[in-house]
């Protein structure tokens, strides 16, 4: 009818409030709230952490879908009723049900303009991250049935191969990751760990190179320093590599590959007075230190299923060498975990360059060698260490 209505949640761990829905009038423009409104659900524990809620309306029914039952292991939730405030009657539309998609909720119902309904909902992947699905949807007695194979009481399970909807002819598009910084800007790709200055990085000073100033560290510890340029975890498995350069004239300056989540793990590059070292570091703790005699070295990480982790160096673009022990990645807090750059000094002066950041398929091999770097014995291990083998990992 032209209104304009608000719905929404409370978070028990801040408001005190918890397993209610209200909705409140809102003007046209939606930049304003027009009164208190009303509670609309209110549920015991029966739908426990109800939240995000989405409003529709359709066919004289008003709908409000929320998420329940916690991000991990949650359901879909639908509410509607003839009138906007009530009282609404709940249908459970979605859930797990053994399949390998946990939490499907936490999304919204879509239309096309061909009339197709869908469903958009994210699922909980620890260190991976939100993984977003699309379900498909229909219409039976002015419910929504969500997904496939739904039972008695008409609950759904999330597909896992389904075709999509029919939409306009275009080009495929896919998230960008590799990077080979040769354009004006950073891709939408990179994420700062937090809030950023404009001159932390230049891609013109020397272009077809990202350099990034090289700032002082909070601590030892990378998770407090706000300049780590980063990415998500971009599959399940994958392998990526960086090459970075100091220049002589800068000791003290520090660069390199982390890999970040509830805690940081790096393996950088240090210009000790002209000496170079590779370090790896586990929120300030030295897990091995090696010399080298170049100013520039291309670091590789390889992620296995489970965010099994080992980093190491490459040589003559195909040897990988590893470098300490391996190591599972963590997630952050609400989030995945991230693989990115970085680069450091004591007194914030200095730079590193960073000559491309390129993702590839992990590459499996039973072959186990032994070769020397600058007189150190290292055992090139091409499949990532089993993160259960003690004498290899550092779980984290």
């Amino acid at each position: 009818d032209g209104t304009a209505w608000l719905a929404h949640a409370y978070a028990g761990s801040r408001a005190g409030i918890r397993n209610k829905l209200r909705i409140r009038p809102m003007s046209p423009d939606c930049t304003t709230i027009l009164g208190e409104g009303k509670v609309v659900v209110e549920i015991d524990q029966e739908l426990p952490a109800l939240e995000g809620p989405k409003m529709h309306k359709r066919n004289g029914w008003y709908y409000i879908s929320a998420p329940a039952g916690g991000v991990a292991t949650g359901w879909q939730t639908v509410f509607r009723s003839r009138d906007i405030h009530g009282p609404y009657e709940e249908r459970v539309v979605l859930a797990q049900r053994g399949t390998a998609v946990n939490g499907p909720h936490q999304g919204a119902l879509l239309d096309t303009s061909s009339g197709d309904w869908w469903f958009l909902h994210f699922q909980d992947k620890e260190l991976y991250g939100r993984i977003v699905h699309l379900q498909p949807v229909r219409w039976e007695d002015d419910w929504p049935v969500v997904g496939e194979d739904h039972d008695a009481e008409m609950v759904g399970r999330p597909v896992s191969v389904f075709q999509k909807p029919l939409l306009a002819p275009g080009t495929p598009a896919v998230p960008q990751d590799s990077d080979e910084f040769e354009g004006p800007a950073l891709g939408l790709q990179w994420q700062w760990h937090a809030n950023h200055g404009d001159d932390w990085h230049s891609l013109g000073e020397r272009p077809g190179f990202l350099r990034l100033r090289a700032l002082p560290l909070r601590s030892e510890n990378l998770y407090e320093a706000p300049h780590l340029l980063l990415q998500k975890f971009p599959a399940s498995e994958f392998a990526v590599e960086t090459r970075i350069e100091i220049p002589g004239g800068q000791p003290g300056t520090r660069a390199g590959l982390v890999v970040a989540g509830g805690s940081c793990v790096a393996l950088e590059v240090r210009n000790d007075a002209g000496v170079y070292h590779l370090r790896l570091g586990d929120a300030g703790e030295a897990l091995g230190e090696y010399q080298i005699t170049a100013e520039s070295v291309t670091l590789q990480l390889r992620v296995a299923e489970g965010g099994n982790c080992q980093l190491g160096v490459t040589v003559a673009d195909k040897d990988f060498y590893q470098i300490g022990p391996a190591f599972r990645a963590t997630p952050g807090r609400w989030i995945g975990a991230k693989v990115g750059l970085y680069s450091t000094s004591s007194d914030g002066s200095g730079h590193a360059d960073f000559a491309w950041f390129r993702f590839k398929p992990l590459h499996r091999s039973g072959d186990s060698r032994r070769k020397r770097i600058n007189g150190h014995e290292h055992i090139s291990h091409p499949k990532v260490p089993s993160p259960d083998d003690p004498a290899r990992t550092a779980t984290r």
